[in-house]
């Protein structure tokens, strides 16, 4: 998400310090063949987050390769590069046997790195900072840290505050399975409910959309699946909205002679009279518009299924361009739709996914790419045959006959 040295797309991106490096990306878009890995990033991104706030356990991310023989009985490692308050800090956990192999802590200002903490199975060592934090506390906070629990967790229980803030920070991300589009429209009704702002919003980009909705409203479910959702969604929806809540969608009448419109409106069931690309847009709005607010990372999987291709061009642009939009708010999506990369986005924007002879995933930037990609390439064009590679390879040609 670090966004490189070209000019493309200015609106694509977050400057940190004042128009000064780092500059980071509002959006990616990873994009390749089906079983490539796309999801799987997303996935690990999820795991890794919900391992930190607590919500899965070890056992639960702790997942091997399976395509190679031998795997099982390597750690599984997790690290992530982010900016809490434009400062960096890399955070890593290698995972083995359902215990901690490995965990560690750094922080950087300027190019320097500095280590916070290091932990080897049960050995810790220490640096300067956590060491003036808590003293002799942290001898007696490493011998009560469990093997399979994180020393970053024990850190966040005992009320270290730096700890406290990268979990808030790894809280801040929500996932979005397509499959899942129900539990979604379910989080915007409750937005709509508690965020005035939020519900004149929705409905302005959807009377924007031409699905025929006039307006959107909220009313008490009598259908709420609770055990559909993760205990971190629903501490999450909890919060916007004690009640249970779904949405219809209000369409105007037309008389019988269909010269004018009646003064009543007709209802529609969201769920059940709607199209699935309607169901599937006003499930996205929420999630969007609650993480431009709130400074939240969002993961969609499948951002283009059910959507036309103009449509999903206006919820990308949507996103990229609302003014509400806060530092730190970022949408990292997968998607096959390849009319967003007919310019609308940036080459570093656009991460290309492959797997390779032994089902292993490998991804780059267009950017990356070499030779390099002008600026002014037909990128969709060139996309779909086959230049960058990241597509389907079909084996052959089935010839069938009836």
């Amino acid at each position: 998400m670090s966004a490189a040295s070209i000019k493309d797309f200015p609106q694509a991106v977050y400057s940190i310090y004042s128009n000064q490096n780092p500059r980071i990306l509002k959006t990616a878009c990873l994009i390749g063949a089906n079983a490539v890995g796309k999801s799987n990033l997303l996935k690990a991104i999820d795991a890794f987050s919900s391992l930190i706030t607590g919500k899965v356990e070890l056992n639960q991310v702790a997942i091997p390769f399976k395509l190679v023989g031998g795997y099982s009985e390597k750690p599984i490692h997790f690290e992530m590069v982010f900016l809490v308050d434009n400062q960096k800090f890399k955070y890593g956990v290698s995972i083995l046997n359902n215990r901690v192999h490995e965990e560690y802590l750094y922080s950087s200002i300027s190019s320097k790195e500095e280590n916070i903490f290091l932990r080897s199975s049960n050995s810790f060592a220490f640096g300067n900072k956590i060491r003036k934090d808590l003293g002799g506390k942290l001898t007696l906070l490493s011998e009560m840290t469990r093997t399979d629990n994180l020393f970053l967790s024990v850190l966040s229980k005992y009320n270290y505050g730096l700890a406290i803030e990268l979990e808030q920070w790894f809280s801040k991300v929500l996932f979005f399975r397509d499959s899942e589009v129900e539990n979604w429209i379910q989080f915007t009704a409750r937005l709509m409910a508690a965020d005035s702002w939020a519900q004149n919003a929705i409905n302005n980009f959807i009377k924007q959309t031409d699905v025929g909705i006039d307006q959107l409203v909220e009313r008490k479910s009598t259908s709420f699946r609770e055990s559909n959702y993760s205990i971190g969604f629903l501490n999450l929806i909890e919060s916007l909205s004690s009640r249970e809540l779904e949405i219809d969608s209000v369409h105007r009448r037309h008389s019988a002679d269909l010269l004018s419109y009646e003064k009543s409106d007709e209802i529609f069931n969201l769920i059940m009279e709607e199209s699935s690309g309607t169901i599937k847009l006003v499930s996205l709005i929420g999630p969007i518009l609650f993480a431009i607010k709130n400074r939240y990372i969002l993961l969609i999987d499948e951002l283009d299924s059910r959507l036309h291709s103009i449509l999903l061009k206006h919820l990308y642009e949507f996103f990229l361009n609302n003014s509400h939009a806060v530092v730190a708010s970022q949408v990292v999506f997968t998607m096959h739709n390849s009319f967003l990369l007919k310019k609308s986005m940036r080459r570093d924007q656009i991460i290309l996914f492959e797997k390779d002879q032994y089902g292993g995933t490998s991804f780059q930037s267009l950017h990356q790419k070499n030779p390099k990609v002008r600026n002014d390439a037909s990128i969709e064009k060139d996309y779909l045959e086959g230049k960058y590679s990241a597509i389907p390879r079909i084996g052959g040609q089935l010839d069938l006959e009836f």
